[in-house]
């Protein structure tokens, strides 16, 4: 099996499959034929077999069904851990240095792919943490190889040593912990569990844990792994799923959808920098783009920002779809449904986008309509009643203007001169106003009529 999982991981490498004369699925039938006697016999070694082929079908078996076989077999490999008791550490139990860490690495291998399976299909957990008291993995003397220089891999190994794993179980944690309080059942009538105010409490604190993980990660991993990639990755995964839609928020505020789109992006962008290294798309980053990609689009139509963000999103999240294709064929029915909704998604932006500019624009048109409503109604008040009023017996003006002193005035220009006039009456006192007095030149009309000014 660990031929199987190795060549599976090498497929893509020529130099690799030259001095491999088998394909990765020859060495899992060979491997298959000696499991049920190896399983006949709960032991340890029995975990560890079922340990490897659940992790075949996790790198292998991608959209086969709907996931049955892999959950049965992640819940029947919790249930021999438990019954062999490695979940559990008793200092009667002298089994030696050397066994004793070899059955807690086989729980905590175990304890990840539970989880892991869990938040893939959204289910239950087989084991809670308060029955967990067996230690982490710690290094022993095996675990320092000898660097050699023509072997990258082993150069990085020697970096890091198993920490991923050790960072990919608190993870794992926090991730469960999700699934018993975030995603627990909130039906409609019946009471909750836990209290609106507990669940946002709790949904609070496994925020801040997600984020206090991510810096450890920052800080311990370089920057150059994969691996680090790889974590980055499934942090941005696990926060989208705190912050999207969920039993217990079914609309989010916007400050999580804010944050879930940020992470959608992130994630992305990950993905594309592991494709970039060479690194083998998995059925995991499957399963990841498709949640990644709907929620997306989701916080987008929420928002309705722009649609230069979201057709860059979708390039980009589309080259790994591409690649995902190529990989697994029957992975193209949800690259469609990608595209489909996103294009819908665009659309609808776009058109409340045109919507909004039309309303704002006949908004404007109304406000400027009233506005000159308004004028007309203070310069028809301020004109003299002599001049607005036509006497049938008088010769009639023509359309557009009025005759004052002789002259043919349009609007504006009788507003200019009569309404400018009666508004500084109406409004100050006239009789001693230097500013009237030096106005009062250019207007001959105001002079006229008021020859004490003079």
């Amino acid at each position: 099996m660990v031929l199987a999982i190795g060549s599976l991981q090498t497929t893509n490498d020529y130099k690799a499959g030259f001095y491999n004369p088998f394909k990765a699925v020859e060495y899992y039938n060979t491997a298959l034929r000696y499991f049920d006697s190896i399983l006949s016999r709960r032991s340890e070694k029995s975990l560890q077999a079922l340990i490897v082929i659940i992790i075949w079908m996790l790198e292998s078996n991608a959209l086969q069904d709907d996931g049955g076989d892999l959950w049965h077999m992640s819940r029947f490999c919790m249930s021999l851990a438990m019954e062999l008791g490695v979940h559990r550490f008793n200092p009667d139990w002298n089994f030696g240095e050397p066994r004793n860490e070899t059955r807690n690495r086989l729980f905590w291998s175990t304890y990840i792919i539970d989880r892991t399976v869990a938040m893939k299909f959204g289910r239950g957990l087989s084991l809670r943490n308060q029955a967990i008291d067996t230690p982490l993995p710690k290094l022993s003397n095996d675990d320092y190889l000898v660097p050699d220089d023509g072997i990258d891999l082993l150069t990085n190994y020697n970096q890091v040593h198993f920490l991923p794993c050790i960072m990919l179980t608190k993870i794992c944690r926090i991730g469960g912990d999700m699934l018993e309080s975030i995603y627990i059942s909130r039906t409609v009538g019946a009471a909750p569990i836990l209290s609106d105010e507990k669940i946002i409490e709790m949904k609070q604190t496994q925020q801040s844990e997600l984020n206090e993980w991510m810096v450890l990660v920052d800080r311990e991993i370089p920057k150059q792994l994969t691996c680090y990639y790889e974590l980055k990755a499934r942090f941005n995964v696990s926060s989208i799923i705190l912050n999207r839609p969920s039993p217990s928020f079914p609309i989010p505020d916007t400050e999580s959808i804010l944050l879930c789109k940020s992470n959608c992006i992130e994630c992305v962008n990950c993905y594309n920098q592991l494709l970039s290294r060479g690194w083998r798309i998995t059925p995991t980053c499957l399963h990841d783009m498709v949640n990644t990609g709907l929620t997306m689009i989701y916080c987008s139509w929420r928002l309705d920002t722009d649609t230069q963000q979201v057709e860059l999103f979708s390039n980009d999240i589309l080259k790994i779809m591409e690649e995902a294709c190529r990989v697994f064929p029957k992975f193209k029915k949800f690259r469609q449904l990608f595209c489909l909704v996103s294009t819908a998604i665009v659309e609808h932006i776009k058109n409340m986008q045109q919507q909004e500019h039309q309303q704002q624009h006949h908004l404007q048109q109304l406000q400027q309509q009233q506005f000159h409503h308004q004028q007309q109604q203070v310069f028809a008040k301020d004109v003299p009643s002599n001049v607005m009023t036509s006497n049938p017996n008088e010769p009639q003006q023509p359309t557009g203007g009025i005759e004052v002193n002789g002259m043919i005035l349009e609007w504006n220009d009788l507003f200019s001169q009569e309404g400018f006039q009666s508004g500084f009456k109406n409004y100050f006192d006239m009789g001693n106003d230097r500013l009237l007095n030096d106005l009062s030149e250019h207007f001959s009309e105001f002079s006229s009529t008021h020859p004490e000014r003079q």
